[in-house]
């Protein structure tokens, strides 16, 4: 009796499962299928470099403006206007020695390190990188500003030197200066990274789920559901969209096992 009870739940599980696992095989297929189309165009295309170029010539340029429009240039500065453009060739130039492709390309994880190591060198000659660091630390205080752009050389020497009588309160308000400004350096930094690497997930995700819902329509088509195609495909497509970015995990870890 017991073998029997335990035999009919099986039967019925399976009565349960079945049904859904073809479907579900399916739309796994057809999620797959688009974002293995989708890491195709991704190799052939230069669409990361695409996005990031614009997205941050975008973002230099909104931040410039926004510091112009709401702080007046450091007073030995009068005059001076930040330039986006200026600012992102410099950026290229310390980060991948001018080499705009090699830096568009990285991961943007990748993308901000550089931009954190370019600004680091950047700030001991801050004169020299205006644009750059107007930008950036565009949330910095004036006096900030003016305090790292002439750095008192001559006493941070004496300092160093052990000078008894060099003037340590200028080079610690200096010191404090600075550290302010890469603080807000670093922010910036760090919101260009949150939010520059969601919003090419989220063209991603709607990119698989557009690619996902036109597989879906062809597959219906041609399997003779003309009628109720359109119907069953958005639904069916928004799933297998889902669905992609798993397929894409498991093919970036196929690929750096390959590796």
């Amino acid at each position: 009796m017991l073998l029997d009870a335990a035999s009919n739940a099986q039967q019925g599980l399976k009565d349960i499962i079945n049904p859904l696992v073809h479907p579900f095989l399916a739309l796994t297929a057809i999620g797959t299928l688009s974002m293995a189309l989708i890491q195709t165009a991704k190799d052939m295309l230069p669409l990361r470099r695409w996005f990031q170029r614009k997205w941050i010539q975008d973002w230099l340029a909104s931040r410039a403006e926004t510091r112009s429009d709401e702080h007046e240039a450091p007073p030995q500065e009068k005059g001076f206007a930040a330039d986006p453009k200026a600012a992102e060739n410099d950026l290229i130039r310390m980060a991948t020695s001018g080499d705009s492709h090699a830096f568009y390309e990285l991961a943007i994880e990748q993308l901000c390190g550089q931009m954190n190591a370019a600004v680091q060198v950047s700030l001991d000659n801050a004169a020299d990188h205006k644009h750059l660091i107007w930008c950036l630390a565009w949330l910095a205080d004036n006096e900030d500003l003016n305090a790292i752009l002439e750095p008192p050389i001559n006493e941070m020497r004496r300092v160093q030197a052990g000078d008894p009588n060099a003037n340590r309160l200028v080079v610690d308000k200096y010191t404090a200066a600075r550290n302010r400004v890469s603080h807000f350096i670093q922010r910036s930094i760090d919101g260009i990274q949150i939010a520059a690497g969601s919003k090419w997930k989220l063209r991603l995700q709607v990119l698989s789920i557009a690619l996902s819902c036109i597989l879906s329509l062809v597959g219906l088509i041609s399997s003779g559901q003309g009628g109720t195609s359109l119907v069953w495909a958005i639904p069916m497509g928004i799933f297998a969209g889902f669905v992609a970015p798993v397929s894409r995990d498991i093919i970036a870890a196929i690929q750096q096992f390959r590796k």
